[in-house]
């Protein structure tokens, strides 16, 4: 499993922490639209099989925003943020950690 130091963002909520999400080779949300996301960071924690991310519709093996084994992808304002659903795909079942942060007092 990849180690490593995770920044975040001073002022933003982020819940309780990372979630470990179950990504399959079926295109399925990873991280639902949230109107707040002001910050969000995805793991691989596979060893071997790359994910594949993407923006508002389902993701495509191949396609998209590839987080390769033991890859991350950053999302933050002013760069790449969206606030639309996040989709994902793999070859086969692995394991995508996702942290999101939000404005401070939003749910």
């Amino acid at each position: 499993m990849p180690t490593g130091t995770v920044n975040v963002e001073p002022g933003l909520n982020y819940g309780s922490g990372a979630a470990n999400v179950q990504v399959t080779n079926a295109s399925a949300v990873l991280l639902a639209a949230h109107p707040n996301r002001r910050h969000v960071i995805f793991l691989n924690q596979d060893a071997s099989v790359a994910a594949y991310l993407n923006i508002a519709a389902p993701a495509v093996v191949g396609l998209g925003i590839k987080l390769a084994p033991g890859d991350s992808y950053e999302m933050t304002p002013g760069r790449n943020l969206t606030t639309a659903a996040i989709y994902a795909i793999a070859a086969s079942t692995i394991n995508v950690s996702v942290l999101q942060g939000v404005d401070a007092g939003a749910p």
